[in-house]
């Protein structure tokens, strides 16, 4: 079999703008409205067949998911145990499908700060397995049949023909095909399955592309603790009663647009930005209060939340604008975040 290895970057993201909407009464999901902007932070997701000369017992015999090593300087504040990432494995047939495979992630976006680094991850997986599938049933329709070898247990014993076939389904996926998946394992894993900045409604699944033209910088500052996505959306207690989303439309058009932001249209962009989980975390922790102080003291174009926290960021016309505020930074307010740089947004 040929060991196969495809690396993957997973970039974070910021949400411009973000309105948690009515509460689903039969999921407990919340409608949310939001634009989601994709940003060179990057963690790194390679997944390689595994050398059956390094096989564990339980890999050896067939059944075992990925051996997930995780580095990087974020490694320390997630698990591979239950990773999402294995959960995507699973999805896409596990070792029902695939052979035994090693994956590690390079870490370097902050766990729990609504930069969406484990949906990223898990969409680059979705994505690297079913090229993985592509390259081994290439290796099949070229007559090297007999090196696509999986190794078998009794408790999972399937025909070679039948993994064959269950590798094709997986290679012809498609984009489309693939946001269901992503969406069982995490309402932002669809973004990242798609263009780097869209309009996100429903429950996280419905994507209309936008076509930024509109350039800015990112000064992105995250606090030393993380925000628990689950914990935050019960705090809102949003009911059930339908509500409908109140912007977003003059904040798609600046985006689409190439004309420079006017001093008096601030005022409108940061209304255009504001986050409904703001309010909540805002009260948890001083280090809000004095980012937002210091951010103001930066000509900012605006500040906000990004998802469920606890990252924020700020908005300047240019990363040299923001080179320049991250320079003015207190050394007492760094010592009170894990992470704090000038990001760009990607482009589609």
């Amino acid at each position: 079999m040929h060991l196969h290895s495809i690396s993957l970057y997973c970039p974070a993201k910021v949400n411009l703008g973000l309105e948690v909407l009515e509460r689903d009464a039969a999921s407990g999901l919340h409608r949310l409205s939001s634009i989601m902007q994709a940003i060179d932070l990057y963690d790194r997701l390679t997944v390689s067949i595994a050398d059956p000369a390094g096989l564990s017992p339980a890999q050896a015999g067939g059944s075992a998911a990925p051996a997930l090593r995780i580095s990087g300087p974020f490694a320390h504040e997630i698990s591979a145990e239950g990773n999402s990432v294995l959960a995507a494995w699973a999805l896409l047939g596990g070792s029902q499908c695939f052979p035994p495979l090693e994956a590690t992630l390079e870490k370097n976006i902050p766990a729990g700060s609504g930069l969406g680094g484990g949906s990223s991850d898990s969409a680059a997986m979705l994505l690297a397995l079913r090229e993985l599938a592509r390259m081994l049933s290439s290796d099949a329709r070229q007559a090297e049949s007999a090196s696509v070898e999986w190794p078998l247990s009794d408790e999972n014993r399937l025909s070679q023909a039948r993994r064959l076939e269950l590798l094709a389904a997986v290679a012809a996926l498609s984009d489309r095909e693939l946001l269901p998946l992503g969406q069982r394992i995490g309402s932002d894993v669809c973004f990242f399955l798609g263009r780097p900045c869209a309009q996100v409604t429903g429950f996280g699944e419905i994507i209309e592309p936008l076509e930024r033209r509109q350039d800015f910088a990112l000064l992105l500052a995250v606090p030393l603790f993380g925000s628990a996505t689950g914990e935050a959306y019960r705090a809102l207690e949003r009911g059930t009663e339908p509500l409908e989303a109140q912007r977003g439309a003059w904040l798609r058009g600046w985006l689409e647009s190439v004309e420079p932001l006017a001093q008096d249209q601030r005022p409108r962009l940061r209304a255009e930005l504001e986050n409904s989980f703001s309010p909540l975390l805002f009260e948890l922790d001083e280090v809000y209060g004095r980012l937002t102080d210091f951010f103001a003291g930066q000509d900012t174009l605006a500040a906000e939340l990004s998802g469920s926290g606890s990252a924020c960021y700020a908005l300047y016309p240019s990363a040299a604008a923001a080179r320049e505020a991250a320079s003015a930074l207190p050394k007492e307010l760094r010592e009170n975040l894990r992470y704090f740089g000038v990001h760009l947004p990607i482009k589609g």
